[in-house]
């Protein structure tokens, strides 16, 4: 029933495109070696992606025309824990070794930051010099030659190689294998390498049996860095409900499928547009219990649009506070200032527990990159329903 549905939906004919067209160029009985040497007419059909590559840019995935092939080299190691989902960056020899990192959009002005784009489809900027912000997605290095042509036919090979063996990592890790794969042989296809593209595409479909897996696999990074870039306009403007609301509706929209937490938007856009209708958040009460005026103030205060970064408040609270009573601090505020006021604020604290409403972000260096976390009494309805 769902896979049904699925299908009905526009969207989905981008995985009816890949596995159609792939399926056409190679034989299902065919092994990944010999396919490499086949000559019959079925290998010889001419397939073209471009119908396929050109709904994922329509969805967001970005196109490396005019772009420069190369290798960057960062020597703070930062790619390797930073974008690690978007590259082969084992130091083992279960990876292939690739000659380049990605697409290189040089910049005229030096002393501005040049736009690249992971060869696993991730925009970044690059910068020669000077330091960048953790959270701007701001590398320092320099770039040198690299030939995209023999990465193609290296990663190829690998894939067909490690398939073929079948050991655990292909197992845990073909979903993103193939994914970093294809999204390399897109951004080729659109830097004009449209039939070393298409080779490696057949061959991605070859080695995976399961090629909606690869699709989805891309679209859910794809998603997932179209959801934190919304945030971050939002934790900038923390007050534009109204913006993060429509851009929450486009996301569902262009994302009904592939997306692993797309089912938890039907939990947060609500929430969000509660914000936008300007509801007040609910004030808790307790039977035969009055909150003092001066904590009634940080319950009220915790849901308004000027709650402060809140790193000091953070470090300055203990979880024994009631205990151990923390020094006064006059520049927290809200939610966060709650502990200096003893037993008041432990009960305030319990009143707000099951409290819902969406307050703006404080400090992205305590929370996630912009995750929605719900308890386990939220049910997010699964994808068949």
């Amino acid at each position: 029933m769902f896979r049904g549905v699925v299908y009905l939906t526009v969207f989905s004919s981008l995985s009816v495109f890949f596995f159609a067209l792939g399926s056409l160029s190679l034989s299902a009985q065919t092994s990944p070696s010999d396919a490499t040497s086949h000559n019959t007419n079925s290998t010889k059909r001419t397939v073209d992606y471009g119908p396929a590559i050109r709904r994922l840019l329509k969805i967001g995935f970005p196109s490396a025309k005019g772009a420069k092939y190369v290798k960057l080299n960062n020597s703070r190691g930062e790619l390797g824990y930073r974008y690690r989902d978007y590259l082969f960056t084992s130091s083992d020899d279960n990876t292939p070794k690739l000659t380049g990192t990605g697409f290189y959009f040089p910049n005229s002005d030096p002393n501005k930051p040049a736009n690249f784009i992971l060869y696993g489809g991730k925009p970044i900027q690059l910068k020669k010099s000077n330091s960048g912000s953790y959270l701007d997605d701001v590398i320092i290095g320099t770039t040198s030659k690299a030939d995209l042509k023999k990465d193609m036919a290296i990663l190829a090979k690998w894939l067909i190689k490690i398939s073929e063996k079948g050991d655990y990592t292909w197992e845990a890790y073909r979903d993103r294998y193939c994914s970093i794969a294809l999204s390399m042989a897109s951004l080729a296809y659109t830097n004009g390498y449209k039939k070393e593209a298409t080779e490696l595409i057949k061959t991605i479909f070859l080695t995976h049996e399961e090629p909606e897996q690869v699709i989805d696999y891309l679209i859910n990074s794809m998603a997932e860095d179209q959801y934190k870039k919304l945030y971050k306009k939002y934790y900038t403007n923390s007050t534009d409900w109204k913006n993060f609301h429509a851009g929450l509706i486009k996301l569902q929209e262009k994302f009904p499928r592939g997306w692993k937490n797309q089912p938890a938007l039907q939990i947060l856009i609500p929430r969000v547009k509660a914000r936008v209708d300007r509801k007040p958040a609910p004030i808790p009460s307790i039977a035969n219990y009055h909150f003092p005026p001066e904590v009634l103030k940080c319950i009220k205060q915790s849901a308004n649009k000027n709650t402060p970064n809140a790193e000091s408040a953070y470090n300055s609270s203990s979880s024994l506070f009631l205990i151990n009573p923390p020094k006064p601090d006059k520049e927290s505020k809200g939610i966060f200032r709650l502990p200096q006021y003893g037993m008041d604020g432990f009960i305030a604290l319990a009143s707000l527990i099951d409290d819902t409403t969406l307050v703006p972000p404080y400090n992205d260096y305590y929370s996630s990159y912009g995750g929605y976390f719900f308890s386990s009494s939220d049910e997010i309805p699964s994808p068949e329903e």
